[in-house]
């Protein structure tokens, strides 16, 4: 019987002694397993963050080539009083052509309608309508002839897209030009305790005669 237990205790022992093991090596496992998941976070990043500088680096060197390629080296616009019969908006651009000659025409081309430019002190100056809820290609195209030959340059830096929201920007602002707006509340919200307001979706605007002039 002595020797029973012995044995047994000894059995106990070792069963012990694999469970700290059994233990140790799952803490172990748990650690490497962390440990490489750390390493992989870090290799993400660093990609990440290489990736980043690489589109950086090709962004930069595509704004230069464009640069370079350019016919115009600044541009700028400004826009006029609303014709509120018309919809329409004068925009008023100026453009510094890189090589000046003195045969050379210029014309802005936007939305289907033309206006050819002027010299104004350095810079070439014509004045283009634009509508006001203009979706379709937004950017002015200019075309500079001169020598029998017409080139031609979107100026991407001047987007003319929806100039509706330069007059009434906000649903609630009290529609002085006499537009009618109608949207579609969505669902209300609360956040904070404060006091449910509604996410409005979708928006259509009519005239005083109740043409709808724009919508989506």
């Amino acid at each position: 019987m002595k020797e029973k237990k012995i044995k047994d205790w000894e059995l106990y022992i070792i069963i012990l002694v694999m469970a700290f093991m059994l233990i140790a090596c799952f803490t172990k496992i748990n650690s490497l397993r962390r440990e490489i998941d750390h390493l992989r976070n870090d290799y993400l990043s660093e990609d990440d963050m290489l990736r980043d500088q690489i589109n950086s680096i090709y962004r930069n060197v595509d704004e230069q080539l464009k640069k370079q390629a350019s016919l115009i080296t600044e541009s700028t616009f400004s826009l006029g009083e609303l014709d509120t019969k018309t919809q329409m908006v004068p925009v008023t651009i100026q453009i510094l052509p890189k090589e000046i000659h003195e045969d050379m025409q210029i014309k802005v081309e936007l939305d289907g309608e033309q206006a050819e430019f002027v010299k104004n002190g350095s810079f070439y100056e014509a004045t283009i309508p634009a509508g006001l809820f203009l979706t379709e290609e937004p950017y002015p195209m200019v075309s500079i002839t001169y020598d029998g030959v017409t080139k031609t340059e979107q100026l991407e830096d001047i987007w003319l897209g929806e100039l509706w929201g330069k007059w009434f920007p906000l649903l609630r602002a009290k529609d002085s030009l006499g537009y009618i707006h109608k949207t579609i509340a969505h669902y209300w919200k609360r956040s904070g305790g404060a006091s449910a307001e509604a996410v409005y979706g979708g928006e259509s605007v009519y005239d005083k005669q109740g043409n709808m002039i724009y919508g989506y």
